[in-house]
């Protein structure tokens, strides 16, 4: 109620008098009506009314630059207007080059070629305009050898693809994964790496990174990985497994160690090819219990609370 309340006040002070701005309307009212529209949804409205201030107060150019940035940020925030958006930059850009918000506004001009689907007037731009766009964003060192690829500018050499792929590859489930990967596994890799790099930079010059979204993904996906490491740590690398463990699980659980053939008959498995899976089975099995352990032990420490007779 409170935003509604203010434009109603704002609106009866300048309902009092004739709407002059520039003359009888102080800037900071009108300043403040044109956030109060912005607050309100009223875009166009906002617009104009930021328009005002421009052309009937006098201004520095600090907050004449300001003001237009401001105007494209509506237009390409809000309203997804990427042409008009761009004028209003393009303003900044050549009419106020000292500003202070230089930086921020050649970013968004780059984000809006991008968003126009003009990927090479974007990359034309950054190259005659200074903009600190990190050129990555990898934690990993850099590898030094052969150049394999490069993106705007980027290099990317073998060992750093070897890496890559590595990665890639150790991701992969077991019944993927060949022995030896071949030149042709690798190469099919670093195209399909490639398409992504030029979609992720793309992301970036829109400014995709700050979405809100993505933001709250990462942190999710951040927050998962932790624990898996936490539990690599204090649960997982712990657990061991002997061969008699494997032997009495076979001994007990035959009938369940079963395979279908090509054929389509049902083959039962002898201890040695059943001896991975049932090393894995135990090593989960006993991680679930060291598991629970260590959360109960969290639970207590963190006086850790649920409240199950709210979740209708």
């Amino acid at each position: 109620m409170k935003p509604i309340m203010t434009l109603i006040a704002i609106l009866l002070l300048l309902g009092c008098s004739s709407y002059n701005p520039g003359r009888n309307i102080p800037i900071e009212r009108q300043r403040e009506y044109a956030s109060a529209l912005f607050n309100q949804q009223l875009y166009i409205q906002s617009i104009t009314e930021y328009d005002h201030l421009l052309n009937w107060y006098n201004v520095d150019d600090e907050t004449k630059a300001n003001i237009n940035y401001t105007i494209g940020n509506i237009f390409l925030e809000q309203m997804g207007d990427y042409s008009n958006s761009l004028a209003y930059y393009l303003r900044v850009k050549y009419l106020y080059p000292k500003s202070k918000i230089t930086e921020n506004n050649n970013k968004k001009i780059v984000a809006c070629f991008e968003r126009l689907g003009k990927p090479a007037e974007a990359e034309a731009f950054m190259k005659g305009t200074p903009i600190s766009l990190s050129k990555s964003d990898s934690p990993f060192e850099r590898i030094p050898g052969d150049t394999v690829a490069i993106v705007a500018g980027e290099v990317y050499t073998i060992g750093e693809i070897e890496r890559l792929f590595n990665y890639y590859y150790n991701t992969l489930p077991i019944e993927q994964r060949k022995a030896t990967p071949t030149k042709d596994d690798k190469f099919a890799f670093l195209r399909e790496y490639i398409r992504s790099e030029v979609l992720f930079n793309s992301a970036k010059r829109q400014g995709l990174d700050a979405a809100k979204d993505v933001i709250e993904v990462a942190y999710l996906l951040k927050k998962d990985l932790m624990v898996k490491k936490l539990l690599d740590i204090e649960v997982y690398n712990k657990v061991t497994v002997t061969d008699a463990e494997i032997e009495k699980y076979y001994s007990e659980n035959k009938d369940k160690l079963k395979q279908q053939t090509p054929e389509g008959k049902t083959k039962q498995l002898t201890l040695d090819e059943s001896k991975n899976i049932i090393h894995q089975y135990l090593i989960l099995q006993k991680g679930q219990v060291l598991k629970e352990q260590l959360t109960d032990k969290l639970i207590e420490a963190q006086n850790a609370k649920v409240f199950p007779d709210k979740i209708k």
